[in-house]
Parts: structure tokens; sequence; C-alpha cells
């Protein structure tokens, strides 16, 4: 039988409408077995980031520090790494 899943909603810290729609808001299914490094390594996967820093219930900003904390259908702010964009688009700011 299958384990059951935690449904979140995870977004990236400070994110504007500039940054493409897979870095926006996305939703999260997480099994009910999985572990802190499973659980970030999905959304590092899910919004292009390279690492997890840090990650907030949006409602208060406090800071989920481990899978206990974690509810169903919660909105979830994360701080994080950015992973590259697409070859041949060049960084806001970059040098030409």
């Amino acid at each position: 039988m299958e384990a059951s899943k935690r449904v979140v909603f995870v977004s990236v810290k400070g994110r504007d409408e500039s940054r493409p729609r897979t870095r926006r808001k996305r939703a999260l299914g997480v099994s009910e077995s999985a572990t802190w490094e499973e659980f970030c390594g999905l959304i590092c996967t899910r919004l292009q980031l390279t690492s997890v820093r840090a990650i907030y219930h949006s409602s208060t900003m406090t800071p989920l520090t481990s899978m206990d904390d974690l509810l169903d259908i919660e909105d979830l702010v994360v701080e994080g790494d950015e992973a590259p964009g697409p070859a041949g688009g060049a960084a806001p700011g970059a040098a030409s």
C-alpha cells in the first residue's frame, strides 16, 4: 500500500514575476515517509534551485525545521540558491 501524501505549496522568497513560471509557486506531493533531505531535494527540483537555505511557513514566517512541522495544504516560502537559467540567457546586470 502506498504511503499517503501531504500537499504543500512552495515559492521562492522574494520572487518576482520576471522569473520563469517554473520558479513561481508550485504544488508538491510529499510522502508521509519522506525524509527532510528528500523534501529539500523535491523543492530544489520543482523550483529549480541548487540548494535550500531555509523554509518558512508563509503565514507566520516561522522556520520549518523538520518534517514534523509540515502540515497538509500549507503555503511555504523557500530561501535557496537558484540554478542557472537556460543556456544563452544572460543574468540581469551581467556585463555584455
